[in-house]
């Protein structure tokens, strides 16, 4: 573009500075930037420009470099986001290359109030702002870049940048100056780029076996667009291509490891292996690795685990042999304890036996007599091992009877800890009794107690009784008494019927209150019966208790 220079440049890096020297811009050599700018009205004009001479919104903001106060466009509404659109001309960009990015640039200012603006673009009838900035009191260029489009989220196409608009929107704080906030500057950059073959390296063999290894694979760069096929070659030879035997998936596959299977290879075999990608633009391989697959050891190692087990058993036989020579040597040792006179003997007669060869005169009789005595040696050593046996087995048998006197005695222990847990059992048992004997105790006494208040109850009602029978004397005197007064006096009142119906009234009620002490006393004799069958069963529950103590006491006495 007009205006821009280098401003500095790394690799295929170049450092570019605009026209107003605002901002600094990477670019990457291998790809190309388009820039459009603004070239007919869009969708939306809500902005008022700045002069008002007759010219279109867009023709304010689609000069290369900005003249600020000279041309502009301005919200013109208090509190109101004020959005203007804009359409471009056809892209240039070659059907072959793939988008990465769309970038819009613009310069706006506010005076002195609070403004707002935000960048915009419409794309598939769908309208995005971008970030809202808060204006400065001076000229600032500001961009945002999509990578992808907003309207739905997928990589940008050549159909999405020949039908986009882009724009912005202001926004007015509050009664402010006239004329702001305002923008004089706006276009889109477009970054694109001829697809390559990926990038793609080659790491380790890893999980290698006789006939089977895992091949690995990173794709660092997929060349512009999404890679159809990734996967490993091997061949035997060197230098291996898809042509050679290969391990390969079909997807749609961005940058990143992988890992694929290598099967049917051959034991003990040294093999060279690349990873590959493939796109549009063809494939791309990595560097060349290698490695041997490892060689069949079956055999090898079963013969080498059966050495290994019959050497284990050996060990094995080898300490049980020990184990019985050292009981064999603790019995010889025995042995030649009992035997030393043997052997002392049998070197006497051995140096005995020499003599004779060394006397050439007389070589037969004593040979004779030596072999006589030999024979007799001989015999008595023979006792000796004979003897020598039976003591052995002797001792076998003060061994066993050693282990069954041991055996016994473990028995005993066992018997005199059953015996002693029974004598504990039996102290627990009598503590049990001795507790019970107390509360039986207890019982008697509160028994003796009850019965002493039954008395006492039956003496009380006993008086009452005599007290009644008293009572009883003074009222049948009296009435009697008084009926014999009555009887008496009949013949002084003039009415005789009159007189007799009371006198035979006033008998009644002599009766009845004789037959009411006579109920009370009936009653007293009742209650006496209860207390004495109450005292019967309290008799016969002491009784029992004192049956059972006596058994229980018996009990003791047998455990003891």
């Amino acid at each position: 573009s007009e205006g821009w220079r280098i401003a500095g440049r790394w690799k295929h890096l170049v450092i570019l500075s605009p026209p107003d020297g605002n901002f600094l811009r990477v670019v990457d050599l291998r790809n190309d930037i388009e820039t459009l700018r603004p070239n007919a009205p869009g969708d939306e004009a809500t902005q008022s420009r700045y002069p008002n001479t007759g010219e279109a919104n867009w023709e304010n903001v689609d000069e290369e470099t900005p003249d600020e106060w000279d041309t502009y466009n301005y919200a013109s509404s208090d509190d109101t986001w004020c959005r203007d659109l804009y359409s471009l001309p056809t892209s240039a960009i070659p059907p072959e290359h793939t988008i990465s990015s769309v970038k819009i640039i613009w310069r706006a200012k506010r005076s002195t109030n609070v403004g707002y603006g935000k960048p915009s673009l419409r794309s598939n009838s769908t309208t995005t702002d971008g970030t809202q900035v808060t204006l400065t009191g001076g000229w600032v260029t500001y961009s945002q870049q999509w990578n992808n489009n907003p309207a739905d989220g997928q990589p940008w196409e050549l159909a999405d940048i020949n039908a986009l608009q882009i724009g912005t929107n202001l926004y007015r704080v509050g009664e402010t100056i006239y004329y702001e906030p305002a923008d004089t500057q706006l276009y889109v950059e477009i970054t694109h780029s001829a697809v390559v073959a990926p990038t793609v390296t080659t790491p380790a063999v890893s999980d290698i076996g006789t006939t089977t290894a895992t091949g690995n694979g990173n794709i660092t760069d997929n060349g512009g667009e999404n890679c159809s096929k990734r996967g490993v070659c091997w061949n035997t030879t060197g230098n291996p291509t898809v042509a050679d035997s290969k391990s390969e998936e079909t997807d749609s596959f961005g940058t990143g490891a992988f890992a694929r299977p290598m099967t049917g290879l051959t034991p003990g075999q040294h093999y060279y292996v690349k990873a590959y990608a493939y796109n549009s633009a063809g494939y791309g391989y990595g560097s060349q690795v290698e490695f041997t697959t490892k060689e069949t050891k079956t055999k090898t190692c079963t013969l080498a685990a059966r050495l290994r087990k019959t050497r284990e058993e050996a060990y094995s036989l080898a300490g049980r042999l020990f184990k019985t020579q050292t009981k064999d040597y603790t019995a010889t040792a025995k042995l030649i304890k009992r035997i030393p006179k043997t052997y002392t003997l049998a070197a006497r007669l051995l140096k005995l036996q020499t003599k004779p060869y060394t006397l050439t005169g007389k070589l037969v009789r004593p040979y004779t007599k030596e072999c006589s005595l030999t024979a007799k040696i001989v015999k008595r050593q023979t006792k000796e091992y004979s003897l020598a046996a039976r003591l052995f087995k002797t001792q076998t048998k003060d061994y066993t009877l050693a282990a069954r006197l041991l055996k016994t005695q473990g028995k005993t222990y066992s018997l005199a800890g059953r015996l002693l847990k029974t004598r504990t059992q039996a102290y627990t048992l009598a503590a049990q009794l001795i507790e019970r004997l107390t509360k039986d105790y207890t019982l008697a006494a509160r028994l003796k107690k009850t019965q002493t208040k039954a008395y006492t109850l039956a003496s009380r009602l006993l008086k009452t009784c005599t007290k009644g029978y008293t009572l009883a004397a003074r009222l049948t005197k009296l009435a009697q008494t008084k009926t014999y007064t009555l009887a008496a006096r009949p013949t002084d009142w003039g009415y005789g019927a009159e007189k007799s119906a009371a006198t035979l009234l006033y008998k009644t009620k002599t009766y009845s209150l004789a037959g009411r002490l006579l109920k009370t006393q009936t009653m007293a004799y009742t209650l006496g019966a209860r207390l004495r069958k109450t005292q019967e069963k309290a008799y016969s529950l002491a009784a029992r208790l004192f049956s059972t103590l006596t058994k229980e006491y018996s009990l003791s006495a047998k455990l003891v």
